[in-house]
């Protein structure tokens, strides 16, 4: 993703782009990044290989968890396992033994 320079218009779609949107952005010179396409720079690819998976991705988390931790500016699973412990509860105000269990179902 730091190779990839925007010099131009750009679509992102985080679903398949339908037949007629790729004609569209081909015809329009719009550069587009879908699920899975163009195949050098899907969004699918570069998550995987950056493992930049968002929060959402963890199906145990509960809504007010969620938005506590989206307030604190924490939306990928890599910065929920990074932050250290007691600046992430600080900020979150989620209880002790809720943060350890998903930090720990983070990292698994």
């Amino acid at each position: 993703m730091n190779s990839l320079k925007i010099t131009q218009a750009m679509i992102v779609c985080n679903t398949k782009l339908s037949e007629h949107a790729r004609r569209y952005v081909r015809c329009r010179g719009i550069y587009h990044i879908g699920w899975s396409s163009p195949p050098e720079h899907d969004l699918q690819t570069m998550i995987e290989e950056k493992k930049l998976y968002p929060i959402t991705y963890l199906k145990s988390l509960k809504s007010a968890t969620r938005k506590s931790l989206a307030s604190a500016g924490i939306i990928l699973l890599k910065q929920l396992t990074q932050k250290k412990f007691d600046e992430l509860r600080k900020e979150t105000r989620i209880p002790r033994d809720t943060l350890e269990t998903i930090i720990q179902t983070a990292k698994s």
